[in-house]
């Protein structure tokens, strides 16, 4: 699933970038996230962050890392860093 989760993710980008000389262009990039409760939220980013970040972190692991971060605002621990 993560596969074809990249494919379409790189099928819109290559469709992005033949209309980016459009005058009325908007380019965004959006992660999906589900909190505890089951509602689903879209973090919205600049498609520079995604062009910053696509070597270091693919695609299917910046959902992953989006969902780390809700899982965490909505479960905030209290434990250091050093300790699993």
């Amino acid at each position: 699933m993560e596969e074809q989760y990249d494919q379409l993710l790189e099928e819109s980008a290559r469709r992005a970038d033949e209309a980016d000389d459009a005058p009325h262009a908007v380019h965004r990039v959006g992660i999906r996230f589900q909190c505890g409760d089951g509602t689903t939220g879209l973090v919205r980013l600049s498609p520079g962050w995604r062009t910053g970040c696509a070597a270091a972190l693919p695609c299917s692991n910046s959902q992953a890392f989006v969902q780390t971060v809700v899982d965490a605002v909505e479960h905030p621990g209290d434990r250091p860093l050093c300790k699993p």
